[in-house]
């Protein structure tokens, strides 16, 4: 395998953390896809990882619980390339991309107002709006 994933700044999950498993891939490819093992299975475990803190453990086993099995391993597969070495490369850029999207926190909005002005400006757009309007109707057809 190649090394660690580094998922961002913060956290890399060790290699020993991930494991991989090949089979034969589905689909076009002629006599190539029936002989070779080109598939490739990533799996991890993000309930017993060391690359996460307590918080991070519960912010990724929530965010991702329908993708973890019943042993709580998160499985990524890649079976796109013909080659064994960038299906692997593959799976481990969708791997990092979930964990880095589970991790996102968004920032906590913050309720406004709107200003004085910009409420002046609203009720005279719509006093103006109603004096147009006011003038296309047509009076006195008697």
């Amino acid at each position: 395998m190649s090394g660690d994933l580094t998922v961002n700044t913060r956290v890399t999950i060790p290699a020993q953390e991930l494991s991989v498993r090949v089979c034969r891939a589905s689909g076009p490819g002629g006599q190539h896809v029936n002989t070779s093992n080109t598939k490739v299975q990533l799996m991890w475990s993000p309930a017993s990882s060391v690359a996460l803190t307590e918080v991070q453990r519960e912010r990724v086993c929530a965010a991702l619980a329908h993708r973890l099995s019943r042993e709580g391993v998160l499985t990524c597969s890649a079976e796109q390339h013909r080659s064994q070495g960038k299906n692997l490369d593959e799976a481990r850029e969708r791997l990092a991309g979930l964990v880095r999207k589970a991790l996102f926190v968004p920032k906590a909005r913050k309720a406004t107002k709107p200003s004085r002005s910009q409420r002046a400006k609203r009720l005279k757009a719509k006093k103006e709006r109603g004096q147009l309007k006011a003038q296309r109707q047509q009076k006195g057809w008697d």
